[in-house]
C-alpha cells in the first residue's frame, strides 16, 4: 500500500530540493524511491529551472523563435530550452525534432545510418560522438564521456584521482578504471606524485591537439 505524503515529508522535500541535492539521495533519507520523489517535486510544483529563464523563454517564443534560436541566445542548451517550453505550455515554432511523427524520425535515422555505413542505432550515436570529439581536438574513436574527463584534465593541469572524482562528481573506482584505459591508450601518463596519490596529465600530443583545436575555435 502506497505510503501518503506528510506536511513534514514535503518541507523538508522542499529544502532539500532547493539545496540542489539529487532526488537519489533525497529519496533515500525520505524513504521513498527516486521515480515517488520526482512525482511529488512535479505535484507540488518544484523546479530548479531559474525563473529568468522562464520569462526568457516565454518572451523570445512570443518573438516567433525556435528552441534551437532561444538556447543560443540564452547560453543554454537546446534540451534545457525545448523542457522549458513544454513545461510552460508554448506550442512549437515550425517543425521541430520533437514535433514530427515517429515513422518520419525512424526514417531519418535510418537514412543517416544508411549514410554513415553504420549497422545499428548505437554505433551511429557513437560515431557522431567520435567525430565531435575529433573536431574538438581529442584522439580518434573518442567517447563524449571520456572527452569530459580529458577536457577537465587539460583545464587543471596535473591531477590525481581523487581530485578529478570530486570535480566529475564520480565516484573513485570509475576514474581508476577509466585512467587504466586512458594510460593504454596513452593519452594520459604520470607525471610524479602529491603525496601518496600519483599525479596524471595529458600527454603532450594530446595536449598540443587540444590546444590547436581551442585555437581554431577562438579564431573562427
Amino acid at each position: 500500500m502506497k505510503r501518503p505524503w506528510t506536511p513534514g515529508e514535503d518541507a523538508e522535500l522542499r529544502c532539500l530540493y532547493r539545496q540542489g541535492v539529487k532526488l537519489a539521495t533525497i529519496g533515500k533519507r525520505l524513504g521513498r524511491p527516486r521515480h515517488g520523489v520526482a512525482w511529488r517535486c512535479r505535484h507540488i510544483g518544484l523546479s530548479r529551472t531559474p525563473p529568468c529563464h522562464k520569462a526568457a523563454v516565454r518572451a523570445l517564443h512570443a518573438d516567433g523563435l525556435n528552441d534551437a534560436e532561444i538556447a543560443r541566445r540564452l547560453k543554454i542548451h537546446a534540451t534545457t530550452a525545448w523542457r522549458v517550453r513544454r513545461r510552460l505550455g508554448l506550442p512549437a515554432v515550425g517543425r521541430s525534432w520533437g514535433t514530427l511523427p515517429k515513422p518520419q524520425r525512424r526514417r531519418i535515422y535510418l537514412r543517416n545510418m544508411q549514410r554513415s555505413g553504420c549497422r545499428n542505432f548505437a554505433q551511429f550515436r557513437y560515431d557522431r560522438e567520435s567525430v565531435r570529439c575529433l573536431l574538438d581536438g581529442w584522439p580518434p574513436r573518442c567517447s563524449a564521456r571520456t572527452a569530459r574527463s580529458l577536457a577537465a584534465v587539460h583545464r587543471l593541469g596535473p591531477v590525481t584521482r581523487p581530485d578529478l572524482a570530486s570535480h566529475l562528481g564520480m565516484k573513485p573506482h570509475s576514474v581508476s578504471r577509466l585512467f587504466m584505459r586512458l594510460l593504454a591508450r596513452g593519452w594520459v601518463t604520470h607525471v610524479g606524485r602529491s603525496g601518496r596519490w600519483l599525479l596524471y596529465d595529458l600527454t603532450p600530443a594530446v595536449r598540443r591537439n587540444r590546444d590547436l583545436a581551442l585555437a581554431r575555435r577562438e579564431a573562427s
